[in-house]
């Protein structure tokens, strides 16, 4: 039904249990369906099915949000994670961040999805795009990065970059430059995205601290 092959139906059908049993709201055959879209998404292992519903239950049991809104995200962040070359892990990481600030999974999902691959062509083209995006970036010890440092962060550790800007978003210095204005000037204006970064930026928790390890 989910197109999962035979080899793989009794991976599936345990991690499909696992969460119908662990998961609040959400019935199996709807649990099925998203696990099965996320595997296909980031191509992962149909033999694998059980690690993602672990990856969940855990993110679930760390944080404010439920496993279902984490699980919804991720299905709508699969495609654009996996192009920017985030891991499963990972994805599964930023969907928490963001559910646990109670964002929503349809325009949440959208706006990190179109930001995702508006970093990633800025980092591949390069330019005055690029150096606004890196600009506005900070790392863990609060230093600033040259567009270069940013595209090559984006390209081998694009969570460590994303991570990178979201800090920056929240910085004291676009604080007090107003982060509306940041935006603005970056060529964010659209709602759902505007809104989304507001809430990330206000969070302390970062975006990196529920992200497993990276993809090796």
């Amino acid at each position: 039904q989910f197109g999962v092959p035979a080899e793989s139906i009794l991976e599936f059908t345990r991690g499909v249990a696992d969460l119908g049993v662990a998961v609040d709201g959400i019935s199996t055959d709807n649990a099925a369906a998203m696990l099965a879209q996320i595997a296909n998404a980031t191509k992962t292992p149909q033999k694998e099915f059980r690690n993602l519903a672990n990856i969940l239950v855990d993110l679930g049991a760390k944080g404010t949000s439920s496993e279902s809104m984490i699980l919804e995200l991720t299905q709508r962040l699969a495609g654009a994670g996996t192009v920017a070359g985030l891991s499963v892990p990972q994805i599964f990481g930023v969907a928490a961040s963001m559910a646990n600030l109670g964002i929503n999974a349809e325009a949440g999902g959208t706006a990190m999805s179109k930001l995702m691959s508006e970093i990633d062509r800025a980092a591949a083209v390069g330019g005055a795009s690029l150096k606004k995006f890196a600009a506005v970036s900070r790392t863990v010890d609060g230093m600033t990065l040259s567009g270069s440092e940013f595209a090559q962060l984006w390209k081998t550790k694009p969570v460590e970059a994303l991570d990178a800007f979201v800090r920056g978003l929240g910085s004291t210095q676009v604080k007090s430059k107003g982060l509306t204005l940041v935006l603005d000037e970056l060529g964010i204006t659209e709602a759902r995205m505007t809104n989304m970064l507001k809430l990330l930026a206000s969070s302390q928790d970062g975006m990196t601290k529920r992200t497993l390890p990276p993809r090796s």
